[in-house]
């Protein structure tokens, strides 16, 4: 059976041999920028999560947003949520005047008779 170096073509066998530690494969040039590049993205994440906080604070109540994690709110606090979103949207409809869904869709027929 024949080895690797003898299957090569002549021109791989004048290449220098691949490294395979691991500094050889992780290694990048060095940027003079990376730590202000990695402190932006830290501070970036922060002012999401602390965004993504408010709004379940205002959604779910003080309390349970900082009982419960992201994505384990309890499913009754959920339907509350989305039942009281509901019935504030049927009060604004009523108040605006009741408008249909065919009164909002631009792309609605209209039949002119003429």
């Amino acid at each position: 059976m024949e080895s690797r170096e003898e299957l090569a073509s002549p021109y791989d066998r004048n290449l220098p041999a691949i490294s395979t530690s691991p500094l050889a494969l992780f290694y990048c040039s060095y940027d003079p920028d990376f730590g202000a590049k990695v402190r932006q993205a830290y501070f970036v994440k922060e002012r999401t999560l602390q965004f993504a906080h408010t709004l379940r604070e205002v959604r779910y109540g003080v309390a349970v947003a900082c009982k419960y994690a992201r994505g384990d709110t309890p499913e009754n606090v959920r339907l509350e949520y989305n039942r009281r979103q509901e019935e504030a949207m049927r009060e604004f409809e009523l108040e605006v005047g009741g408008c249909t869904d065919d009164d909002e869709d631009p792309h609605s027929e209209v039949v002119v008779s003429l």
